[in-house]
């Protein structure tokens, strides 16, 4: 086939000349309405986004002001306790009992009030550094155990009120405290964790660039949102050198928009958002306007195309002549003179119609070949689809087979699973039920044991009554002889009551001179009387003797009998615990047996698992196989009539270029015939 020749375009291109102008033009235009678009949106998004931080600083402040007026107003409820109010812990006339009472009932105050957030600490704190309520030993550590009331007093800023907000004691600002006198020589002592300030200080996700800084009067870091910047961390100069003393105030300072406000006690909130984040919006509008300029271009340069063809009227020749060849007439040329690109496109087409010739008579030739290989082609692709059809059919049945042994298998290994299961269930529960029985034969040997210790001791206790018996007989007759005793010297003292009485008469009869055996008879008369009442006394304790005597020895003899019985019924259950051990021996035997027995039954449960195991996995695999040598006939089956019927449309194809052909003219005298 002869190569095709370019011609030189002469002149310069016009379209190309149209399409710059109209370039410059439009880009000039949508370049200046871009940069007024995003100057404007930038002071916009800036001054929105100055008011959308000041909104959340005010926000914050509310916030972070009701909940220290919250905290303050929990501790307000200690006035309503009278007692904790007046209570002075350095008063010497409160006994030490009563202080630790009073104390009590303070701290349940304190306590009840300290549920209703979540305090660090919450105590008072008395002039002799004493506390009542929650402390930790950190905070006491922090302001020192033997000063901690006076520098905890120290504090108190506000006099209206009595009481100051406070941080940052030895550069300590992991929590923020609050003190508020109660009296003279007491003040209470709340502290609440900085972490917990995070809640008050949430914003939007659209704000999750915002930093929120708590600082104090020194511009210290009281609380930060982020982690890394912790307590007592002075604020940067670029930001703390423009915060003036104004409540509220907004401006740009090293690429970011800072914001501030006054909360409680003088600290600052300060909000800084980097101004990177605010504009980035606009930085997306910006690549959306650059965007737009290119589409613009683009548009520009087809308008261009459009214009430039309305005004090279002489294309239209080359068009005419262009149609005449597309109706099927090539021999037709482009003989007329142009310039620029329609010189070249005259030429161009001269080279392209004698082109088509030349491809023409070759796609004849082609056309020919190719329709006498078709037939052949659709006989072999009828007689291949013809067997695959048949293979497959065979095929069919087969798998068919194939997945209902598959089926059966399953089901059997299944079952087969199933009793495999209930045979470890019963070799567990015989195992468990002989481990039973072991243990219930050794709970009956060591009962038996048991009851001949018991037997052994009841013996002994039998023994030991038995003596005490034969003790009581010998107390009894004991006390029976101290009553023969007894009551002589109850005789001889009635005797010397009369030999008194007769010596005081005769000491009578003798005067003066029988004076002194009168004494002597009447202390021989007293001693005779309080022997008389001493052996009174006596015979009262021995008759209460003899009657604990004979209660004894009535509960001796009902004892005797009680451990006869006792005796008797360890004897029995001895007797019953030996018959126990005995039956569970049989059990025992019997359990072991069946163990014999299961075993074999999982030795062979094991093999049979196996064996189905093997048969399912050779049923599968068969399965598999015959399924994927279905899938490779159907997909031949699939290809042979995709074959047939591609040979078939070859063909039309073949004889629809034949027609085609025919209508192109070539030469003035021959067509092309089909």
């Amino acid at each position: 086939m002869q190569k095709p020749t370019f011609h030189r375009m002469k002149g310069g291109s016009i379209k190309t000349r149209l399409i710059a102008s109209y370039i410059v033009i439009a880009l000039a235009g949508i370049l200046a309405i871009s940069f007024i678009s995003y100057a404007r949106t930038s002071s916009t998004m800036k001054s929105k986004v100055g008011s959308l931080t000041t909104a959340i600083n005010d926000q914050i402040r509310l916030s972070i002001n009701a909940h220290l007026s919250n905290i303050e107003d929990i501790v307000s409820l200690i006035y309503s306790d009278s007692q904790a109010c007046t209570y002075d812990d350095t008063d010497a006339s409160i006994s030490d009992l009563e202080k630790i009472s009073i104390k009590s009932d303070i701290e349940n105050t304190l306590l009840t009030n300290s549920l209703m957030n979540n305090f660090g600490d919450y105590c008072i704190i008395y002039s002799n550094n004493a506390s009542v309520g929650i402390l930790a030993s950190s905070t006491s550590e922090l302001f020192g155990s033997d000063t901690l009331y006076e520098n905890v007093s120290s504090h108190i800023t506000r006099e209206t009120t009595n009481d100051g907000w406070f941080t940052g004691t030895n550069d300590y600002y992991s929590r923020i405290f609050y003190v508020k006198r109660i009296n003279d020589n007491a003040v209470l002592l709340a502290a609440i964790y900085s972490a917990d300030l995070r809640a008050l200080m949430e914003t939007s996700d659209q704000m999750s660039d915002m930093t929120i800084r708590i600082t104090d009067e020194e511009n210290r870091i009281i609380y930060s949102t982020i982690d890394e910047e912790t307590g007592g961390t002075a604020l940067d100069d670029s930001i703390s050198s423009k915060i003036t003393d104004k409540s509220r105030s907004t401006f740009f300072t090293e690429g970011q928009l800072v914001t501030t406000n006054t909360c409680g006690d003088d600290w600052k909130i300060v909000s800084t958002v980097p101004t990177s984040s605010i504009l980035s919006e606009v930085y997306e509008l910006q690549t959306f306007t650059i965007i737009l300029t290119l589409i613009g271009i683009i548009l520009v340069i087809a308008g261009g195309i459009v214009f430039s063809n309305t005004i090279t009227r002489p294309i239209r020749r080359i068009v005419s002549v262009m149609q005449k060849a597309a109706n099927g007439d090539l021999t037709q040329t482009s003989d007329f003179k142009t310039f620029g690109e329609l010189d070249v496109l005259s030429h161009t087409f001269n080279e392209m119609i004698t082109q088509m010739r030349l491809l023409l008579a070759e796609a004849e030739t082609v056309s020919e070949q190719v329709q006498s290989q078709v037939v052949d082609i659709g006989d072999i692709a009828t007689q291949s689809r013809t067997i695959s059809e048949n293979i497959t059919i065979a095929m069919e049945e087969v798998a068919k087979g194939a997945a209902t042994q598959l089926d059966e298998s399953h089901k059997t290994f299944h079952s087969l699973e199933n009793l495999a299961n209930n045979i470890g269930l019963t070799i567990n529960n015989v195992t468990e039920v002989h481990a039973n029985s072991r243990d219930t034969r050794e709970i009956g040997s060591n009962s038996i044991s048991q009851i001949q210790d018991l037997r052994t001791k009841t013996l002994a206790v039998n023994t030991s009554m038995n003596s005490i018996n034969e003790t009581f007989d010998v107390l009894v007759k004991e006390v029976e002889n101290i009553e023969s005793v007894i009551a002589l010297i109850h005789s001889i003292s009635e005797e010397t009551s009369l030999l008194a009485l007769n010596a005081s008469i005769e000491a009578a009869r003798a005067g003066e001179a029988g004076k002194g055996f009168a004494v002597v008879a009447g202390e021989v008369s007293n001693l005779a009387t309080q022997t008389e009442k001493s052996t009174s006394n006596i015979y009262d304790v021995i008759n209460k003797i003899r009657e604990y005597v004979n209660n004894t020895m009535e509960i001796l003899d009902s004892a005797k009998t009680i451990f006869a019985e006792q005796s008797t019924m360890v004897s029995d259950t001895a007797d019953s615990f030996q018959q126990i051990v005995d039956s569970t021996d049989l059990i025992s035997d019997k359990i072991n047996q069946i163990g014999d027995l299961t075993s074999e039954m999982s030795s062979l449960k094991e093999e049979s698992l196996t064996a189905t195991q093997n048969i399912l996995e050779i049923t599968e695999h068969s399965s598999a196989n015959t399924e994927e040598v279905l899938s490779v006939t159907l997909e031949q089956l699939d290809i042979s009539r995709n074959l047939s019927q591609k040979a078939a449309e070859l063909e039309e194809a073949t004889s629809s270029l034949q027609q085609s052909l025919s209508k192109f003219k070539v030469s003035e005298e021959k067509e092309v015939l089909s």
